[in-house]
């Protein structure tokens, strides 16, 4: 009976754990290596005993020349031989790379993976399959190291992630190679794998083999180390996607462990996937501890970390500026304010009647009043002579209450109230006159008149 190699255990290990192979259809991604070989091989036996449909893509990246196009060829041999469905993509890396400012690796595996996602689109394909091994983890492990990784880039490169499958994740380069040999099985060699000026070559042929001296199992024993590292990021990255507290005594209570991921997970969510750097992280901790009305500090992709309302919260930096200004009559009953999201209503005093039954019961009662803002004002109709309408305010506003003159934009400031919201509250005015603005008291030129005949209106300000 023959004996089951080293790289089919680990193989196999790999699927089991991870449930890899629970899928109708699959997609390798074939550059020609040993690597990629050695899966697609795994791979087709599996797929005759399991049933799922197997699909293989190369990518020609168009960066080695006559050696890529030797590489596509052969991976068009291998695959007819094998009566696997083979795709190619050619794609101009080194334009893609130079126009996006990026390098020509990080611009290589963007456009291989979007390769992979689109074929899996167009043929509703479940999964992929890359050909990442333990040689590529232990290499990643000790780049991120070396770089000041935190405990996920310690980790090192995950078995799966999301549709993306890594069945070779616990076998060695060598042992690859071998197994390829022992098989008989062919496969390309690319000439970049020797150049030393890239970073990963340099681990690969100058660090890894004096590790090696140390202790030559280094593949299985950093697999070992990156498995326990995953269990603690994930158990710790679960904790902290629970966590849905905002207030900055809250966040303060977190352990730093916490605080730093709760921080990324936000940033990320806010900023649609990008991911934020320890020094920044570091950054936001601190204006946290300080906890400074309205102050903040500049993040990447034009974002703001801003502290308001004792809140830590995320803004583009074009969302601080002020609002389009609006300027809307007044009439009584129902006045919407689309810029402030709230309505003004306005009847007169002590008036019963159905229609502002309903608009209290609905705005006023079932509402939360989430920055503590009055709601009503009683002002003398007989002053204004019912002339009312609302605007967003003015650099300079004032009004006099209480027998002083304030000015608005320090009474809004000292309400603590979010800056994008100072710029939508409405400011009540009869002709250039402020009446009213909502949390504040009436002008002391519209305070009802103390006599039987003085008639008074009440103005509701709700948010909807």
């Amino acid at each position: 009976m023959k004996k089951i190699s080293s790289v089919e255990e680990k193989f196999s290990d790999a699927v089991r754990r991870y449930s890899m192979l629970s899928c109708r259809s699959l997609l390798v991604g074939l550059s020609g290596g040993a690597d990629s070989v050695a899966l697609l091989y795994l791979l087709k036996k599996e797929a005759v005993k399991r049933g799922f449909s197997l699909f293989a893509l190369h990518v020609n990246h168009g960066i080695r020349g006559e050696e890529a196009l030797r590489d596509e060829n052969f991976c068009v041999s291998l695959c007819k031989s094998w009566n696997i469905e083979l795709s190619v993509v050619r794609i101009d890396v080194p334009k893609i790379a130079a126009e996006s400012k990026t390098g020509l690796e990080e611009a290589a595996r963007n456009c291989r993976y979007a390769a992979f996602d689109e074929f899996c689109r167009e043929r509703g394909v479940e999964r992929i399959a890359t050909a990442h091994n333990a040689s590529d983890n232990l290499e990643t492990v000790l780049f991120n190291l070396a770089r000041g990784g935190a405990l996920k880039g310690l980790s090192g490169i995950p078995a799966v992630r999301g549709n993306i499958v890594r069945p070779l994740i616990f076998c060695s380069k060598s042992e690859i190679t071998e197994y390829l040999r022992e098989n008989e099985i062919d496969f390309v060699y690319d000439s970049t794998n020797s150049d030393t000026d890239y970073t990963r070559n340099l681990i690969r042929h100058k660090i890894v083999p004096e590790l090696r001296s140390i202790n030559p199992s280094l593949e299985d024993t950093f697999s070992r180390s990156a498995l326990l590292l995953q269990s603690d990021n994930e158990y710790l990255e679960k904790v902290a996607k629970e966590f849905v507290g905002g207030e900055l005594d809250e966040l303060r209570s977190l352990d730093k462990a916490i605080l730093g991921r709760v921080i990324k997970n936000r940033y990320r969510e806010f900023s649609n996937g990008k991911e934020l750097e320890h020094v920044h992280v570091s950054d936001v901790e601190a204006l946290i501890k300080a906890g400074k009305p309205h102050s903040s500090i500049s993040l990447p992709d034009d974002i703001s970390a801003v502290i308001e309302n004792n809140r830590l919260v995320f803004l583009r930096k074009n969302e601080k500026k002020e609002g389009a200004p609006y300027f809307i009559s007044l009439s009584l009953g129902e006045n919407i304010i689309p810029e402030d999201n709230s309505v003004i209503y306005i009847c007169k005093e002590n008036e019963e009647n159905s229609e502002k039954n309903e608009h209290l019961r609905k705005y006023s009662i079932n509402k939360q009043n989430i920055y503590k803002i009055s709601i009503k004002a009683s002002v003398s109709f007989d002053i204004m002579n019912f002339s009312l309408s609302a605007r967003s305010r003015k650099d300079g506003d004032s009004y006099r209450y209480g027998s002083m003159t304030r000015k608005v934009k320090k009474l809004l400031s000292e309400k603590k109230l979010p800056l994008d919201y100072r710029d939508t509250l409405p400011i009540i005015t009869s002709g250039d006159n402020i009446v009213w603005i909502p949390g504040f008291p009436v002008s002391d030129a519209f305070l009802p008149q103390d006599n039987e005949s003085s008639e008074q209106i009440a103005i509701y300000y709700m948010k909807k």
